[in-house]
């Protein structure tokens, strides 16, 4: 299960990272369930459904979460955990651990400047 980005970042930014990263996986045809929690106001949590097995080289913009995490419906005194958007079938399944690495890479690597 993936986080959101480290505080210094806005929530602003963390959501913005997350839509990229599961309209990159959609279009891989590797969807993932997404989740916005009341404790993380603004922020979304990605889940990796199927680990890996091995540590992956997670990019340092990224909080990762292991573990356990309430789901839909449950609801806290400040509110409920919602899907963000409602997941499709498959994205509960698809979920692979090394896709999300593999997408979250390939969008927060550094491009060298061209000369």
């Amino acid at each position: 299960m993936q986080g959101s980005m480290p505080a210094h970042a806005t929530a602003a930014q963390a959501t913005a990272l997350a839509e990229r990263v599961t309209a990159l996986l959609a279009a891989r045809e590797r969807p993932v369930p997404v989740l916005a929690h009341p404790h993380a106001p603004g922020h979304r949590i990605v889940l990796a459904t199927e680990p890996f097995g091995v540590e992956l080289p997670w990019p340092t913009q990224v909080y990762v979460v292991t573990g356990q995490l309430p789901l839909p419906p449950t609801v806290f005194s400040d509110g409920p955990i919602t899907w963000t958007p409602l997941p499709d079938g498959h994205a509960l399944t698809f979920g692979r651990e090394i896709d999300l690495a593999s997408a979250l890479r390939t969008l927060t690597r550094s491009v060298p400047d061209e000369q």
